[in-house]
């Protein structure tokens, strides 16, 4: 099976609560919702969502301030939390309908916010498909030094400056990882939602503040340890996208996700998106994997 050539998936915009958030749709049917994660958008689905047609309604939220979904009226710190984040999304994901026999197609931060309306919404989902996810709390202890550097700097006001004032977080979490497999046409397409250095490019690092490390914040450390008892105890058939050599799934997040109930685990030659690096493999096997689940 190839992806259609013809496939078509228009951005669209709904008014959710006090703005407008953008989203992409497809099909009809019984809903495939595709979750994004940091420095990325809707557009990253480009390449997966037309092994899927014809198979629901195809649904890609982008997080609100992400995107061409709107930037919230008031920014600065903690604007854009993952509390902030979840509100939106489930303000969408009402308007549209979005309530019941659900699968989840998700990277990153998405994963999260799947998870957590999935625990939310006790027999919505029909089935979780995830990768190089944020999906528990981490322990300074267990982590590389240089990754704990990087996340105290992220949160200093020289952290601060440099991610608003320079293109530092969309060249570390996306252009460099990604290199030569995005052209400038898709580079240009992440970019112009941050194109504007100050707060425009607040969502990049309130994302990144957000992960939580030995409990701060506590908030999204408690929502991520309700996230990863989900995982382990839920009925729902997930299916586990691993990426190798990957760059977030390793330490506690590999072994949460290698610790999830009814779930099947996929190996894909990829670094940080195998969504990008990996869209046809990744998109056969959903294909299979979500024709199998139950009705």
């Amino acid at each position: 099976m190839a992806a259609s050539e013809n496939f078509d998936w228009p951005l669209l915009k709904a008014h959710v609560l006090d703005t407008e958030m953008a989203y992409r749709t497809a099909g009809t049917g019984r809903p495939i919702v595709f979750l994004h994660g940091n420095a990325t958008s809707s557009y990253t689905w480009r390449k997966i969502a037309p092994f899927l047609d014809g198979r629901g309604c195809l649904i890609a939220p982008d997080l609100i301030g992400m995107g061409a979904s709107a930037k919230l009226p008031r920014t600065g710190a903690e604007s854009y939390i993952y509390l902030i984040h979840r509100r939106y999304l489930d303000a969408l994901l009402a308007h549209l309908g979005v309530y019941r026999d659900v699968v989840f197609v998700t990277h990153g931060w998405g994963t999260a916010l799947a998870c957590d309306w999935a625990s939310r919404n006790p027999s919505a989902v029909r089935g979780l498909c995830y990768m190089e996810a944020e999906i528990t709390p981490l322990i300074s202890a267990y982590m590389e030094e240089p990754v704990v550097e990087e996340y105290k700097f992220l949160r200093s006001r020289a952290g601060e400056a440099m991610a608003l004032q320079t293109t530092y977080l969309l060249d570390k979490l996306l252009f460099a990882p990604l290199g030569p497999r995005l052209d400038d046409a898709e580079r240009e397409e992440f970019f112009k939602a941050y194109a504007t250095p100050g707060e425009a490019r607040r969502p990049l690092l309130e994302w990144e503040r957000e992960v939580p490390i030995n409990g701060i914040p506590a908030d999204t450390s408690d929502i991520l340890l309700g996230v990863r008892d989900w995982l382990a105890e839920s009925d729902v058939p997930k299916l586990f996208v691993k990426a190798e050599p990957g760059l977030k799934m390793v330490g506690e997040r590999l072994e949460t996700a290698r610790a999830a109930n009814n779930q099947r685990e996929l190996s894909v030659s990829a670094v940080s998106h195998p969504q990008e690096e990996a869209a046809g493999t990744i998109g056969l096997e959903l294909v299979r994997w979500i024709s199998g689940l139950k009705d």
